[in-house]
């Protein structure tokens, strides 16, 4: 065969082989952007935004200042998208087709949004109330979600689990050591400290009973492992999670404001061997015995290693920088200012004045402090710059842009109560906007501030976690400036958008969100106990008059099932309230809401139906039933469920919104 035959044939054979190619032919036009129409909108993301070009197909992806937006369509040379949540001021538009990209610098422009906040609780979560402690954010389920732990008090463990479109409360992990008394849990430090890829919380007491580490299982558990923790007694510890020898694991520092020990110290530093089992190394401070308030961590020097800003309650506060190693040293006098506001509170880290440094947020007693970090772990006090002169004292702070300006925003947790929501301007001064926050219920005492993103698209928020038996609080923010029932609550946050009211408590047990509204609104306290919720009230009523009241607040008179209800309820009762306990119907056959009764505790020679007319039953402060006359008055104990119904009881108008 000659030559050219030979060349002839191959290139027949070649294009054979190319017509039976799966591979896509070279594009014929790289993708070029044009212009995006409109070319601002806000930073919270979410606009509908179309991109012109050339070069684009169904495979094209966007991205904007390095964020992926959401293709939403792609007809011709025009990419319909949704912006992600964003920084103020222009960035970077990308669009890949294929193996090739487009790039437009300055492409989109991001704006800041309003400083306008609401607590979207009532819709977002399924929460009931409790007495709640210090919290954690982590990832529970291992589902790329943000949850939310809470310290129960007495109670054990709350989780509140992100399932993307509903945030839903689960009680976990045991409330007391078996066999031993409550353990009163303070706080919680949430972590996968043993290496397995499932999340274990640390629980820090402020009770007799010692803290603990819960061991996470892939099936949700929590599981106690004896010997993993050195005793550590104390009153409302608060844990921080750091790797203080850089060797991988997560270590734990544990402050205390008091120790049973007087003359142990009051900061623990544990040091985790990689497999959850900590070991005591506070000598590791090399110092003077600490009795901090609370403890900040961050790299202040810039060496790469964590150094710990101690708050401190009765002396000047403490820097320590550290060694890498797990070593910490107390930093040089002049690290800190002179007049380093002694009763301090939690500090807030993080780049106030954007110089790549960290800075403090220093609440405390008297006039919050701002120190700038010269970047060497030498503070400056430039209060008088930075903030505006206030009387509350302050017992945590958290830096967070709230309103995506680039700029850190400030939101302390007052000692009284309620939050304080600090916006800055650009230049780093911080002006108070707390009245301009819907929701921040100064009745309620808060107990801590979480920043948080349930809804996973980049946009801060602010989860409160509030005391003395209450729902917590999810302040939001939003573009939606619609008020249909001019009540102050937008319409997109409002239960209710037809009905006025000044609370969003509607789907609250009695609708009330903390046990002080139910006292101001109803004359009675907010308690709780397993799935459910009661009214201890002080009105003396009948027993009839009890069940309508009740009734009218969306509950019933309180059904007890078992010794723990019972001796929960019981406690700290003055004197005797109606129960759902009546023999009605049948004498002789006492019943619990028509129910017959599973349970009972009837006192000494109960009931005795004394004068052939006691047919009520009561609860006795000391935990016994007594019958009475259903016309006699008495206190009365309701009972609802603890966790929000799934409608809403809207008010009616014209009333003031907070009860049926």
């Amino acid at each position: 065969m000659s030559r050219g035959a030979s060349t002839t044939g191959g290139c027949a054979a070649l294009l054979l082989l190319l017509s039976l190619s799966t591979c896509a032919p070279p594009r014929s036009t790289p993708p070029e952007i044009h212009a995006l129409n409109p070319p601002r909108g806000p930073a919270r993301g979410g606009q509908p935004v179309r991109v012109t070009g050339v070069g684009f197909d169904s495979s094209s992806r966007v991205l904007m200042g390095g964020r992926a937006a959401r293709v939403t369509a792609q007809q011709g040379e025009e990419l319909s998208v949704l912006t992600p949540v964003g920084i103020a001021g222009p960035v970077t538009v990308e669009v890949t087709a294929g193996d090739e990209r487009a790039v437009l610098d300055g492409g989109y422009t991001y704006e800041r949004i309003p400083f306008r906040l609401y607590d979207a609780a009532e819709l977002r979560l399924e929460a009931g109330p409790l007495e709640a402690g210090l919290g954690a954010v982590a990832d529970y389920q291992g589902d790329g979600d943000e949850d939310v732990f809470q310290a129960a008090r007495r109670e054990g463990l709350s989780v509140l689990v992100n399932e993307g479109e509903r945030v839903t409360q689960r009680f976990l992990g045991p409330a007391a050591p078996d066999g031993g008394s409550p353990r009163d849990v303070f706080s919680v430090a949430a972590a996968d400290f043993d290496g397995d890829g499932v999340v274990d919380v640390f629980l820090g007491t402020s009770g007799k009973t010692p803290s603990a580490l819960l061991f996470g299982r892939p099936d949700g558990r929590f599981e106690e492992v004896e010997g993993t923790l050195p005793l550590l007694l104390g009153s409302e510890q608060r844990p921080v999670v750091l790797d203080s020898d850089r060797d991988g694991d997560l270590d734990l520092l544990v402050t205390a404001s008091a120790l049973a020990d007087a003359d142990a110290p009051s900061a623990v530093l544990l040091t985790n061997d990689g497999h959850g089992r900590f070991t005591d190394a506070s000598s590791k401070l090399a110092g003077p015995k600490l009795a901090p308030r609370a403890l900040s961590a961050g790299d202040f020097d810039g060496d790469g290693d964590v150094d710990l800003f101690f708050s401190m309650g009765s002396e000047s506060c403490r820097l320590f920088l550290g060694d890498g190693q797990g070593a910490f040293q107390l930093a040089a006098p002049d690290a800190l200012p002179l007049d380093s506001q002694p009763h301090a509170g939690e500090a807030a880290v993080g780049d106030l004045d954007r110089n790549g440094t960290l800075d403090l947020y220093v609440p405390t007693e008297r006039q919050d402090q701002v120190w700038l970090n010269d970047g060497t772990a030498h503070f400056v006090n430039l209060t008088e710059v930075h903030v505006s002169p206030e009387v509350q004292a302050g017992d945590a702070a958290r830096f967070v842009d709230l309103d995506l300006d680039g700029h850190l925003d400030v939101v302390v947790v007052e000692r009284p109560g309620r939050l304080r929501f600090l916006r800055n301007d650009g230049q780093g001064r911080l002006f108070d906007y707390s009245s301009a926050v819907a929701g921040n219920d100064a009745a309620a005492r808060t107990m801590d501030a979480l920043v948080v993103d349930l809804e996973g698209d980049g946009a801060p928020e602010v989860f409160a976690g509030r005391a003395g038996v209450a729902r917590p609080a999810l302040f939001v923010t939003t573009l939606d400036g619609s008020d249909s029932d001019a009540d102050g609550w937008v319409d997109s946050l409002d239960a209710c958008p037809a009905s006025p009211a000044a609370a969003q408590a509607h789907r609250a047990p009695f609708g009330c969100a903390s046990s002080a509204a139910c006292q101001q609104k109803l004359g009675c306290q907010l308690q709780v106990w397993g799935e459910s919720a009661y009214l201890s009230c002080d009105a003396k009523v009948t027993y009839e008059a009890g069940q309508a009241f009740c009734t009218a607040q969306g509950g019933a008179l309180a059904r007890i099932d078992d010794e723990k209800e019972n001796a929960a309820l019981a406690k700290g009762l003055l004197e005797a309230s109606w129960i759902a306990l009546d023999d009605l119907a049948t004498e002789g056959q006492w019943a619990a809401n028509g129910a017959p009764l599973s349970w009972t505790s009837w006192g000494a020679a109960q009931p005795d139906n004394a004068g052939a007319g006691e047919d009520c039953g009561s609860l006795r402060p000391d935990g016994t039933w007594n019958d009475l006359p259903c016309g006699s008055a008495a206190r009365s104990l309701c009972e609802a469920p603890r966790f929000p119904a799934a409608s809403a009881r809207c008010p009616v108008a014209g009333l003031d919104g907070g009860g049926p």
